[in-house]
């Protein structure tokens, strides 16, 4: 972690913060986003400066004129920024940059000396897997106060988790991981071996085995009596004494290591691919300081709160929850948690029902239209390669008319796909700028903003683009 630590110093030590007047934090909506927000609002606050939060959906050159116009002595982008770095130059008097996102151009210093970036895929990290946006905006807050945003990692877990950094290997690993750890041993997380279902802490178990997709579970997933049944026969209480619904961090040990175990069974004499059975567990991250049966006790869960507030506009709400607040911000955030699982369920039985899913070439994509909140597609297109509904050999593009009356657009990629060469940052990036947008992201996961009407050309480019990633062009 060093050079990357050293470098962040280095940005401290230019940028003066200390004797700024007047700071923008300018964030992405997503729980990465927000998170990153939190420990830069953090470092504001306890510096005494002066500031201001703005979330975005994405950098267009009308935000960036906006931003601009806000005239701020230092404008900070936290998750979001690298990929129109040069853009940033021409509206801001100073800014830095602690972002994640694949970048166009691998430098860590601007041309003109007034925007600095800290981005790791600049040291040769990949921010997909080994480093969050919360996770280099927290090495700049540890380069500016030092151990006292030990407190933070929950935040910077939590951001690593809600970008599905931890997936892929069930566990966090790089410099997520390492951040993981300082936090273990200041007593602000908790890292445990366990099952890796979303839900373990406000779900009832039957319910938390009824929504579990990844991987599925035969018979049991998307069958709720089936997963009441399960659980019955196999001698575990349902309800407390005091009849409660019981979720998973209620249960014993003893239960939880029978529940695995029977899970495996089922995978393994199934026509299920065997390798899923070993991805039922995975390293799990608790945060023993919040209360134990609540979304903010496990970094999944409190991802999703803070997806559902940013998702809906209500970003703010999410910051103030990850700055404390756990009275009005945290029982508004439960309420867009409830709409928010709603919506999704709604949302992705619209796509497969009604609007269906599209094949074009090498590509699956959908057009949810006016019909599905542009803020979720992403959310969807994830889901859907996990569900089961659809073929997953192929990624697949959501498209989604935004509020501006422009084309959002977010691309999904199955991991094995990744591992034989498909990069959608790259793909949808290039195809963004053909038709006139913007794009860019991760090599499993990217978003776009294009004119409405371009949809056609876009996925031509992104198929052609992908073709040739994969040797096929």
């Amino acid at each position: 972690m060093t050079p990357i630590i050293l470098a962040a110093r280095s940005v401290a030590e230019k940028i003066k913060l200390e004797k700024k007047s007047e700071v923008l934090v300018v964030s992405h909506i997503d729980a990465d986003g927000i998170t990153s927000a939190s420990i830069a609002t953090f470092v504001m606050e306890n510096l005494g400066i002066e500031y201001q939060n703005f979330f975005v959906k994405n950098l267009d050159e009308d935000i960036l004129q906006r931003i601009g116009d806000m005239g701020a002595e230092l404008v900070w982008y936290t998750d979001i920024g690298s990929s129109v770095k040069d853009k940033i130059e021409g509206v801001s008097n100073q800014a830095i940059i602690t972002d994640h996102h694949t970048v166009i151009q691998s430098r860590t210093k601007s041309n003109n000396g007034r925007v600095f970036e800290l981005n790791p895929h600049n040291f040769g990290i990949d921010g997909g897997r080994e480093l969050s946006g919360s996770g280099i905006t927290w090495i700049m807050a540890y380069a500016i106060l030092g151990e006292s945003v030990e407190r933070l990692v929950p935040l910077a877990v939590t951001g690593a988790v809600g970008d599905l950094q931890d997936n892929e290997n069930r566990a966090l690993v790089g410099i997520n991981k390492k951040i993981a750890d300082i936090g273990e041993s200041a007593g602000y997380v908790k890292q445990v071996t366990d099952i890796f279902y979303y839900g373990k802490e406000t779900r009832p178990v039957y319910k938390m085995l009824q929504y579990a997709f990844d991987p599925v579970i035969p018979g049991i997933s998307g069958n709720e009596s089936a997963g009441i049944e399960f659980l019955t026969n196999l001698g575990v209480e349902l309800r407390d004494d005091e009849g409660v619904w019981r979720s998973w961090v209620n249960l014993s040990g003893r239960e939880r290591r029978l529940i695995i175990s029977q899970i495996v069974r089922r995978i393994l004499f199934s026509d299920c691919v065997p390798e899923d059975a070993v991805r039922v567990v995975g390293e799990c991250y608790y945060f023993p300081l919040e209360h134990l049966g609540t979304e903010i006790h496990e970094a999944k869960e409190f991802a999703t709160l803070l997806n559902a507030c940013g998702r809906y506009g209500e970003a703010y709400i999410g910051l103030d929850v990850c700055l404390g607040d756990r009275g009005e911000a945290f029982r508004r955030a439960r309420v867009l948690l409830r709409g928010h699982r709603r919506t999704l369920v709604e949302s992705l039985d619209t796509v497969l029902r009604v609007i269906g899913i599209e094949e074009y070439g090498t590509l699956l994509y959908f057009h949810g239209g006016n019909k599905i909140l542009d803020t979720i597609i992403g959310t969807l297109a994830s889901m859907l390669l996990n569900s089961g509904e659809i073929p997953t050999n192929k990624p697949i593009i959501a498209f989604a008319k935004n509020t501006e009356g422009k084309i959002k657009v977010s691309a999904r990629a199955p991991r094995p796909l990744i591992n034989m060469g498909i990069n959608l940052a790259q793909a949808v990036r290039i195809a963004a700028d053909t038709v006139g947008g913007e794009g860019g992201g991760h090599s499993a996961a990217a978003g776009a903003t294009i004119p409405e009407g371009a949809e056609d050309v876009f996925l031509r480019e992104v198929e052609k683009i992908i073709n040739k990633q994969l040797g096929n062009g």
